[in-house]
């Protein structure tokens, strides 16, 4: 498998870095493929470069499926963010 590399910006990367995100509780992340396989992966923020920004930290991620480098969309995982995760109940809507 070849890595592809773009020239031009392919990533949808937040502002801030990692570690604002596990200051603000979150556990994982979502990221996504946007190099024509749309693989979805949740990650682990506590693995990632704390000191970088996203935007740096993007174009270091490679697509094990299509070999596709930086061209991501990086979200973070509501559902396990520390201390709001709330069970679903009968009233909830």
């Amino acid at each position: 498998m070849r890595r592809r590399r773009y020239t031009k910006w392919s990533g949808h990367y937040p502002p801030g870095s990692p570690s604002d995100w596990v200051a603000d509780g979150h556990v994982t992340c979502n990221i996504q493929c946007h190099g024509g396989c749309g693989r979805r992966v949740d990650f682990r923020l506590k693995a990632l470069p704390q000191d970088r920004p996203w935007s740096r930290v993007g174009w270091c991620l490679v697509c094990t499926v299509c070999g596709t480098a930086g061209a991501v969309n990086i979200v973070p995982n509501w559902h396990d963010r520390i201390g709001y995760a709330a069970p679903f109940s009968k009233g909830w809507r």
